[in-house]
């Protein structure tokens, strides 16, 4: 990684904006850190997805010296999109098996903000026993709750589209809260196009349904 970003401010590269994601150890936490700080200062825009659980359970690897720098991170992203997993490490609060109530949704903004957190999205939550993705837009200090119906299968790689559908979506220039529904409805819609798919570890092939990302279901 330092040899990459090395060549990369040799060469005179610029970003319009720089998102992360799966971190394998503490020392390229740290290095990303700096990075996102770096480019933060020459005015690109900060995403950040902190893969780190999922579950209410860390991923191996993953030690609190990963979450501190995480941390660091998220200080510097101008959006952070951790699922309920994730937004309850970072903010060092308690998992709760069975959801939250809306008090405990603005506890855990409130946890996030505190560590730095500006504008966030919470993927996988559970609020008032249903199936939510929560929304905080930092510019104008507004909560959403938006909530969805699950379909009941499983396919990795969902977080990235979801991630990948927001940045985008925001970069285009549309609002905080436009972006997360978006992304929800691409991501359903991918799921349900590849629903009785055989071999759900493959993940979804993107690259087939592009069309999902300009049609009517979004």
């Amino acid at each position: 990684m330092i040899n990459t970003i090395q060549v990369w401010q040799e060469l005179g590269f610029s970003f319009d904006a720089v998102s992360t994601g799966f971190i394998v150890s503490e020392k390229q936490a740290k290095i990303a850190a700096e990075f996102c700080r770096k480019q933060k200062e020459n005015g690109s825009m900060v995403f950040a997805d902190p893969i780190m659980g999922d579950e209410g359970k860390l991923y191996n690897g993953i030690t609190e010296k990963t979450i501190s720098y995480m941390r660091e991170i998220v200080k510097v992203s101008d959006y952070i999109v951790p699922n309920y997993t994730e937004a309850v490490y970072l903010a060092g609060a308690e998992y709760q098996e069975g959801g939250m109530d809306e008090k405990g949704v603005d506890e855990l903004i409130e946890s996030l903000l505190s560590i730095g957190a500006k504008s966030v999205v919470v993927t996988s939550a559970l609020v008032n026993q249903k199936e939510a993705v929560i929304v905080y837009d930092a510019s104008k200090k507004q909560r959403h709750i938006l909530p969805f119906v699950s379909i009941p299968v499983r396919f990795p790689g969902t977080g990235d589209i979801f991630s990948s559908v927001f940045m985008g979506s925001i970069l285009a220039g549309q609002g905080i809260v436009e972006s997360a529904q978006k992304s929800m409805d691409v991501v359903k819609a991918m799921i349900e196009k590849n629903k009785d798919n055989r071999d759900k570890f493959k993940g979804i092939p993107v690259e087939s349904f592009l069309g999902v990302l300009d049609s009517e279901e979004t």
